[in-house]
């Protein structure tokens, strides 16, 4: 091979490195795929193997043409007029190029976002997609953005070096299984957020991607944009995890229509059918490199040379490895297979108990993990409704509280939208902007309305001006490090007991929450950065889509932050009210998981021996 003078095609490589037959002289003239627009087809040029480089190693030579005939009608070439009801009801198009702009591909891809809807089944995003590669006999190829810091870990065989490194990696690992099980391969690259625009611009340019699906997340929508503005095929986004999308539903809507309006939907929710099964292999052809029995995914070279390729085995070799051991026996890693299991023991609870109790999604431990593996995307909301509808009236307080969670949704989400909009028509506002810039300045945010913290929306006037009055350190009987609160390391023992049993199974009731988020603001010097630090503990290690305060955290303010006692005033809070354990205990119920509730005393009964030298009570 490294004879001088030695010239070879890519066709003629492949076929000396497997011992094939030479092609024919029809099959050795490489040339482009014919696009859907009648445009002339490009012969590909001769490269040399010096020009090469490693190919076998790279996979970045491009494959043998294959002759797949697409079904494309020009007055509807992305299917949109026979996609069923309910998926036009989900279904938000961030960018759609003019018919005289209008490029059509020769594949579908679907964008995979970390953190959202990490599951295969009950995933309208990947249905549809599915579903319209089959109608217009294009491939279908996944694609996942990893972040750039775990590509470090990865590479030196070093240990994860927080829980968000591996939150999400034994969820992909289920999912990559399941979609090789389709026939859809799963492509990966190691990127930063800011990237994202320029990848999947080079992506739908060099492999002529047709449309481009993806999962709604109601969050940061900068880089949504940058990305509609770049790339010339369709970007749609499927809402996944709500019956009735927040962005369709009129703002100023009151709780009861609100509700009402989405058991009407629940009810045509189960006209959509089983999702189709696997895509086609002679369709998912063009995708893979020709004549290799290795199933290996086809990347332009420009795209391999900039951006690092996920090796998947490596990942997930990594992921297993004793390098890891400590994280892995201490946290439950959650993933589709695991979230299943939840519904038959809700459905146990439900059968056996008495009437459930008003407040049995806030403070029972059962619902809790539901809600968070709903939050997680490892277990969908749709399914758990339709799943409860089925258990006749027993189960109409627990829909009916699954509801108000997105009634809770909605609320948040417009408040963020009107916030910003009030922002913006009347930056200089006097009253609320003040105390934002002010708050913004002592978490060295800047001025403008875009740097404020989201969460500052959620937090009322009133308790902003009494945790404003409590600033200072002589209010505070004790003050803890960050990384003395992380590690569960204060005199508080119930806090302690809350934030291992946080860490190692990621989810809490909303009471106890509550409890542990106030006193993560007494631990600190300043109170707004004591929020900050709990929103951002929440983040880490309660699964979630990036960048997104949902439901869970709007909750958690409205408990801890927005209830007021003026008969009573606290030396932080002031006439906010003060959660007491004895409170929170009265309203925690353990009566369904025995096993929790003792890890939760083993922890309390640690602290006291440990600081104390008593037994726990209780």
């Amino acid at each position: 091979l490294r004879r001088p003078g030695l010239t070879m095609n890519a066709s003629e490589l492949i076929n000396w490195l497997t011992g094939s037959k030479p092609a024919t002289a029809e099959k050795a003239s490489k040339t482009e795929y014919i696009s859907n627009n009648n445009s002339s087809s490009k012969k590909r040029s001769k490269r040399s193997l010096a020009d090469l480089g490693r190919i076998p190693e790279n996979n970045v030579y491009a494959p043998e043409p294959v002759q797949v005939y697409s079904i494309i009608d020009k007055k509807d070439p992305y299917c949109l007029r026979c996609c069923p009801p309910a998926i036009k009801r989900r279904l938000y198009a961030y960018s759609m190029p003019p018919p005289q702009k209008r490029r059509f591909g020769r594949q579908i891809l679907y964008w995979m976002r970390l953190g959202s809807c990490n599951r295969i089944e009950n995933n309208f995003a990947l249905r549809h997609a599915l579903a319209v590669s089959l109608t217009l006999r294009m491939p279908i190829m996944c694609l996942l953005f990893l972040p750039v810091d775990l590509e470090e870990l990865v590479e030196s065989g070093e240990a994860a070096q927080s829980l968000s490194n591996l939150l999400y990696l034994p969820a992909i690992k289920s999912m990559r299984k399941k979609l090789l099980e389709r026939n859809i391969p799963i492509l990966g690259f190691y990127v930063r957020e800011r990237d994202q625009p320029s990848i999947l611009a080079q992506l739908v340019r060099k492999h002529w991607v047709h449309a481009v699906f993806t999962n709604e997340i109601y969050g940061n929508q900068k880089h949504f944009k940058a990305i509609s503005r770049v790339i010339p095929c369709p970007l749609f986004a499927l809402d996944s995890d709500y019956l009735l999308p927040p962005r369709y539903v009129e703002p100023g809507t009151n709780e009861n229509d609100h509700v009402e309006s989405l058991l009407q939907v629940l009810g045509t929710m189960q006209e959509l059918g089983p999702m189709c099964k696997n895509a086609e292999p002679s369709i998912q052809k063009p995708l893979y490199l020709c004549k290799l029995k290795q199933k290996v995914v086809y990347v332009d070279r420009q795209i391999s040379d900039r951006w690092n390729k996920v090796e998947w085995p490596v990942l997930l070799n990594w992921l297993t490895s004793s390098y890891n051991s400590e994280y892995l026996k201490v946290r439950s890693f959650w993933t589709e297979d695991t979230a299943t299991e939840i519904l038959s023991r809700i459905e146990e609870h439900i059968t056996s108990n008495s009437p459930l109790p008003d407040n049995f999604l806030c403070d029972d431990l059962l619902s809790a993990q539901m809600m968070s593996m709903v939050r997680s995307g490892v277990l969908s909301a749709i399914q758990v409704l339709l799943h409860l509808k089925e258990l006749g009236e027993r189960a109409k307080p627990l829909i009916k509280q699954i509801l108000q969670r997105e009634r809770k949704v909605y609320i948040s989400y417009r408040q963020i939208i009107s916030h910003n909009q009030k922002s913006t028509n009347s930056p200089n506002d006097s009253g609320e902007n003040l105390v934002f810039k002010s708050i913004a300045k002592s978490l060295k945010g800047q001025d403008n309305p875009e740097s404020y913290p989201q969460w500052l929306v959620f937090i009322r006037e009133k308790a902003l001006q009494q945790l404003a009055k409590g600033e200072g350190e002589g209010n505070r009987s004790e003050i803890y490090l960050p990384g003395d609160i992380e590690g569960a390391n204060t005199s508080d023992t119930w806090f302690n007991a809350f934030q291992t049993f946080l860490v190692t199974k990621g989810f809490l009731p909303i009471t106890a929450l509550a409890y542990w988020f106030q006193r993560v603001i007494l631990f600190f010097r300043e109170s707004f950065q004591g929020i900050a630090f709990a929103i951002a503990l929440i983040q880490d290690y309660i699964p979630s889509p990036e960048n997104v305060l949902g439901d869970l955290v709007y909750a958690v303010i409205e408990i801890a932050l927005n209830c007021f006692d003026d008969d009573n005033k606290h030396p932080v809070f002031g006439h906010i009210r003060f959660l007491r354990i004895e409170d929170v205990k009265t309203r925690l119920r353990f009566r369904n998981s025995d096993h929790i509730f003792n890890q939760i005393t083993e922890c309390v009964q640690r602290g006291e021996e440990a600081s104390k030298g008593t037994e726990c009570e209780g």
